[in-house]
């Protein structure tokens, strides 16, 4: 982890530079997010013992950890309905708040 905000920026650059022939986009998308993704950084500079405990609010983001964090013990679905059963009890929280269901 950056000590700082001005090594955190730096760090993306230098991984923006190393990356853009292979991955153009991710590049691209974090170019355009960097000032939000370091923000904490920017707000918080004298406490970055709270850095690591800041999680996103992101709710698609916080859909994915608790996906991955359900599916990782398995190796795959068995059926469709397998799937189902993991996917949607998670899912359905976003598709109330006017996210479609995965």
């Amino acid at each position: 982890m950056a000590p700082n905000y001005r090594s955190a920026r730096q760090c993306a650059q230098r991984w923006a530079e190393k990356w853009h022939g292979v991955v153009p986009r991710a590049v691209a998308v974090l170019e355009k997010n960097v000032e939000s993704l370091l923000m904490h950084m920017q707000r918080l500079p004298e406490q970055p013992a709270i850095w690591v405990k800041i999680r996103t609010t992101n709710a698609i983001e916080l859909l994915l950890q608790k996906l991955r964090k359900r599916i990782r013990p398995m190796c795959a679905f068995t059926n469709n309905a397998s799937c189902e059963r993991i996917v949607h009890p998670h899912s359905a929280p976003a598709t109330r708040m006017g996210v479609k269901r995965l």
